[in-house]
């Protein structure tokens, strides 16, 4: 199980769910030494979240999937990270 952090949490464009952006980090020991390790994922569901809140997720549940989003404003291209039951 990991600690997210709900960042935004908003009605989705057809406007019959919420789109919660979660959001996790740690700092991890490696031979290199000390990393910063950054999670965010988004995911669909009938409940808007408080931002701020803290959820916790067990990440074998879930399948992760990518898909590519374009910010109309600016027409960057990034990949988002959905998660979905599995």
């Amino acid at each position: 199980m990991k600690e997210f952090e709900v960042i935004s949490s908003n009605p989705s464009n057809e406007g019959k769910s919420f789109v919660t952006k979660l959001h996790h980090e740690e700092t991890v020991v490696t031979v290199f030494g000390s990393k910063s390790k950054r999670e965010t994922y988004y995911v669909s569901g009938s409940k808007q979240l408080e931002v701020g809140k803290k959820v916790s997720i067990n990440l074998e549940d879930w399948r992760i999937q990518e898909y590519p989003y374009t910010n109309e404003s600016t027409g960057e291209t990034m990949i988002l990270k959905w998660l979905h039951l599995k």
